[in-house]
């Protein structure tokens, strides 16, 4: 192997897989993507070795590797306990030892949002920061806290769901199974099917979110489907304040980039709290859609878990041991 040693990173997502080759100094020596195979567990779990082995053939020197995945993990972070957005039977798919076996890489297994979070706080807007709120808006809405500029994870990994706290009773179903949550709401697969079921004629899709804001400045239905978004939205993230005492909210995500009503329907409902909550800022996030690749990248670097195949087991490290 040739040069100094990296960390690679590599964001699984419900349409591709990214993935980012971290270097010593932070920066970001390579980058890259391919399609999320729509044919079960077998089939991603390859994809994703295929990554790690593609770099070592390359000759990269690979001190560690991070997975950030749509879902939440078991106690350990060996094994995945809920991944809604990719196909497959995943609860208790033992990922990590899978991509031990296929790579002699023991990764870091950490949630996608999370890992959006440690990106933000190493290099992009909560940089510096202390308590945030972090929300990604995507598919779904996901969520993770910052407490003294450390992301914060529970042994269930559940944590930070700003997505899946609820702000209408007995409201639309949300792909949690729960009624009214934030992400039945405000989520870019649900605010296109809100859309379509009040007759706005848009293809499901989260490119048409952008179509969809521009037809609401003439079309009323689609403006209060908006309009509804940006209120359940806002009101998830003023409620992670007021619990979390937070003065910065980032938000980042496609949708949150098409659409800047999240962030200005937040700012809003913040200054209406502000005897409450005091002056909260709310910053787009900087990183983009390598957000998620990045963090994993740097959850490896912190842990530089490398283990070749040998007959010793295997140390799994939980997040809390990683911020």
């Amino acid at each position: 192997m040739t040069g100094s040693e990296c960390w690679l990173g590599i964001d699984l997502g419900g349409t591709y897989i990214k993935w980012v080759q971290l270097g010593a100094d932070g920066d970001t020596l390579a980058s890259g993507r391919r399609p999320t195979p729509m044919t079960g567990q077998a089939d991603v779990t390859e994809a994703l070795a295929d990554v790690v082995l593609a770099r070592l053939s390359a000759g990269v020197h690979l001190a560690g590797v991070g997975i950030a995945v749509p879902g939440h993990l078991s106690e350990d972070r060996d094994s995945i306990t809920l991944l809604p957005n990719v196909p497959g039977e995943w609860p208790g798919f033992p990922l990590a030892d899978t991509i031990v076996a296929r790579t002699g890489f023991d990764p870091v297994l950490l949630n996608d949002a999370r890992a959006f979070a440690l990106a933000e706080i190493e290099f992009g807007s909560a940089h510096g920061s202390d308590d945030v709120v972090f929300a990604t808006i995507g598919t779904g809405v996901g969520g993770a806290l910052a407490a003294r500029g450390t992301v914060v994870t529970t042994r269930r990994d559940g944590f930070g769901e700003v997505g899946h706290t609820t702000v209408v009773i007995d409201g639309d179903l949300c792909g949690c199974g729960s009624l009214g949550c934030v992400e039945a709401y405000a989520g870019g697969a649900a605010v296109l099917s809100r859309a379509k079921a009040r007759g706005v004629a848009l293809e499901l899709g989260v490119v048409t979110l952008a179509a969809l804001g521009r037809l609401a400045e003439s079309d009323s239905v689609a403006a209060d489907v908006l309009d509804e978004a940006y209120d359940a939205f806002a009101i998830g993230i003023a409620t992670s304040c007021a619990l979390t005492g937070a003065r910065l909210v980032v938000v980042g995500g496609a949708v949150a980039h098409e659409l800047p009503g999240y962030l200005n329907r937040s700012r809003e409902r913040l200054a209406e709290r502000l005897g409450l909550l005091g002056p909260v800022e709310v910053r787009l996030a900087q990183l983009g859609p390598r957000a998620g690749a990045l963090g994993a990248a740097v959850a490896a670097r912190i842990t530089a878990r490398h283990r070749p195949l040998s007959s010793e087991p295997a140390a799994h490290t939980t997040l809390e041991h990683l911020v």
